[in-house]
């Protein structure tokens, strides 16, 4: 079985969309996009009080439950970053500022 490679770090840019007539609405796919950010954003909040402390691990372990604490918390952060570059990228002139959570 091949070796299952860590992803990357680097924020994915997101594909240009074709815009038609028939097809998705700018609001209705910002609106989406942002629902999907304010859950990720809890999704962050959440998995950030699940840090290990040391108290719980025995002292060789503990070096191996805060890499893949961290792990987590960067794949979340990169799936928000990307979300954000959506939803900029939306903005024909590409200069909206990506909303905060609620």
């Amino acid at each position: 079985m091949a070796k299952k490679e860590k992803p990357s770090k680097a924020i994915r840019l997101p594909v240009p969309r074709t815009y038609y007539a028939s097809g998705t609405s700018r609001d209705h796919l910002q609106e989406v996009i942002r629902g999907a950010m304010d859950k990720t954003r809890d999704a962050i909040t959440g998995v950030s009080l699940t840090a290990p402390h040391g108290r719980d691990y025995a002292p060789e372990l503990f070096r191996l439950a805060l890499d893949a604490h961290d792990d987590r918390m960067l794949r979340l952060e990169s799936v928000l970053a990307e979300l954000e570059a959506m939803w900029i990228a939306l903005d024909t002139e590409g200069a909206a500022t990506p909303p905060k959570s609620k």
